[in-house]
């Protein structure tokens, strides 16, 4: 095997572009592997659910906002809960959302952006986690929310969600990889 070599061309806070040269395919599958299961990420961890009247059950409104992808310049500042003091969460460790949609005349849909930041003055970083509701490398492009559900007129759910730091070794939803192209050359 010859030296490898690595080039990058292009990292951002929403893709990496390397090219390595003259490795072994397992070398770029461990990489893969690390990025998937190593890198700190936020996800929600606890929902509580104070209303919940729409068709989704609660185990399904739960791992749908688990999966919403959050974003935050600070997170090498809060604490994984496994080394934090506290007995649940606390503001070094967690962020909470909340969630009150009702759909009082028509139908409506529920969109990654309808999650409102509490406790702004508990938490310092409160403007630096939020919903990611794009997935592209411009930020000028248009921006859709993600969609959580729909609820039918009369329907209402009203939540606390508790994001939480932590790594995809634990469980998927801290999985900071959707996808990793290997491309032989």
């Amino acid at each position: 095997m010859k030296n490898p070599s690595l080039e990058i061309l292009n990292l951002s806070n929403y893709e990496s572009k390397i090219i390595l040269k003259e490795t072994n395919i397992s070398i770029l599958n461990s990489l893969r592997r690390v990025m998937i299961n190593e890198v700190p990420t936020f996800a929600i961890d606890l929902l509580f659910i104070e209303i919940n009247s729409s068709v989704m059950h609660d185990e399904f409104l739960s791992h749908r906002l688990g999966l919403l992808p959050l974003f935050s310049n600070f997170a090498h500042e809060f604490r994984y809960t496994r080394e934090c003091d506290c007995e649940q969460y606390c503001s070094k460790c967690s962020f909470k959302f909340s969630l009150d949609i009702y759909a009082e005349k028509f139908p409506q849909s529920i969109f990654s952006t309808d999650l409102n930041t509490i406790d702004k003055k508990e938490n310092f970083f409160y403007q630096q986690i939020n919903p990611i509701h794009y997935s592209s490398l411009k930020e000028t492009l248009d921006q859709k929310p993600i969609l959580i559900g729909k609820l039918g007129i009369g329907q209402r759910i009203k939540l606390v969600a508790i994001a939480k730091k932590g790594i995809g070794k634990e469980h998927a939803k801290w999985s900071p990889i959707s996808v990793i192209k290997i491309k032989k050359i």
